[in-house]
């Protein structure tokens, strides 16, 4: 069987195929009939594959798949350097618009509900991991089989392709920060070392924004002149839409997910708009755009995050209702005073505001003692 660390054996075994002579015909044979990783013949199958001169492109494909299977198995964690081969391959590739690249970008587009299911699969592993040393029948121990169970359900709606691109991600993003928020109760009790697994996930996380990205560079036209005027008024609204996301945020239940995973996903859409610029300023205008793509589509897992919390979130259901309708309320108000365009536009200069509002609005909710959870800054 090749090393589970990776693919560092390959090497020696390919030194040691030349210095005995071997007829390249076995290695050639194998990669034909395609092994996996856990195989003892996959060093051949490598070998193989730099004997044909495979493409990068093709490679990047073939280390997925393989990955794919792996994870099937219960073995991402063992193989995760064949993921990140593929990552290093991916993010390596430039594309443009030609038609040689089109292929690619739809073998890209054609794989993201399986990177969705993949992340669903580390959680489960994770979850399975840490239930193995915890005592049947205790509280932890019931709360990761009701994640399991929801990871399950995840699983299933993304194999029977219910749900469209955004609400896959969106509910992946959740399950993997219900999983996070678990393994980090449950760490000291288990042992269990959780940042090698959440590692492979955030990895994968990175994985579909590159795809945002570079299946915009080739898929989707440039606006008309795509000037600076272009892109600063794309990005000067996907940055009032962050103001206005962050400023509900700010007042979401404590116990809630959803927060925590929203919060992430904005870091990510604002990192995007930086690079957006920057991209622009250095003339490469399809990424310029391409960022904000990635961005955009960022935004739009928040936005269905906030939409379906309540569905996705029982136990925080009561509370996420309140918070919905508070901010409603909140927002009717400060239009109503007419400092809701002040607040898209300076949020920084509001958020102290806003948070205090938020602490009387929680105040003011009978029976409700949570605090805001995210003080988004």
């Amino acid at each position: 069987m090749m090393d589970k660390s990776g693919v560092a054996a390959l090497t020696a075994l390919v030194i040691i195929l030349a210095s005995a002579g071997a007829a390249v015909a076995t290695p050639v044979a194998v990669d034909t009939i395609d092994v996996d990783p856990d195989s003892p013949f996959y060093g051949l199958e490598r070998l193989g594959e730099q004997i044909k001169m495979v493409s990068n492109e093709a490679q990047m494909m073939e280390r997925w798949t393989e990955y794919e299977r792996m994870v099937d198995r219960g073995k991402a964690l063992e193989y995760r350097a064949i993921m990140q081969e593929f990552v290093d391959k991916l993010q390596a590739i430039e594309v443009d618009n030609s038609e040689a690249k089109r292929a690619l970008v739809e073998w890209m587009q054609e794989k993201m509900p399986g990177i969705g299911m993949v992340r669903a699969r580390i959680a489960e592993e994770l979850c399975e991991g840490l239930r193995e040393k915890l005592q049947p029948g205790s509280d932890e121990y019931k709360v990761l089989e009701n994640e399991l169970r929801a990871l399950q359900q995840v699983r299933e709606r993304i194999s029977a392709g219910q749900g469209d691109e955004t609400e896959v991600r969106a509910m992946v993003e959740l399950r993997l920060e219900e999983a996070r928020k678990i393994a980090e109760r449950v760490r000291e009790p288990t042992g269990e070392n959780i940042e090698k697994w959440l590692e492979i996930a955030d990895a994968l996380k990175n994985v579909e924004v590159t795809v945002d990205v570079k299946v915009t560079v080739v898929v989707h036209p440039l606006p008309p002149l795509p000037r600076r005027e272009n892109l600063e008024n794309l990005t000067e609204n996907l940055e009032a839409t962050i103001a206005e996301l962050q400023a509900m945020l700010q007042g979401i239940p404590e116990n809630a997910v959803t927060g925590v995973s929203a919060e992430k996903l904005l870091e990510i859409a604002e990192n995007e708009i930086e690079r957006a610029k920057e991209a622009y300023d250095e003339g490469k205008i399809g990424r310029a755009f391409g960022q904000v793509a990635a961005a955009t589509k960022h935004l739009e897992i928040v936005k269905r995050l906030v939409e379906r919390a309540q569905e996705w979130e029982e136990t925080a259901a009561p509370q996420l209702v309140q918070w919905k309708e508070a901010w409603e309320n909140m927002k009717q108000e400060l239009a109503q005073e007419g400092t809701w365009q002040n607040v898209l536009e300076n949020y920084q200069q509001h958020a102290e505001q806003l948070r205090e509002e938020w602490r009387e609005r929680w105040q003011e909710i009978e029976g409700t003692t949570a605090p805001p959870c995210c003080n988004l800054q």
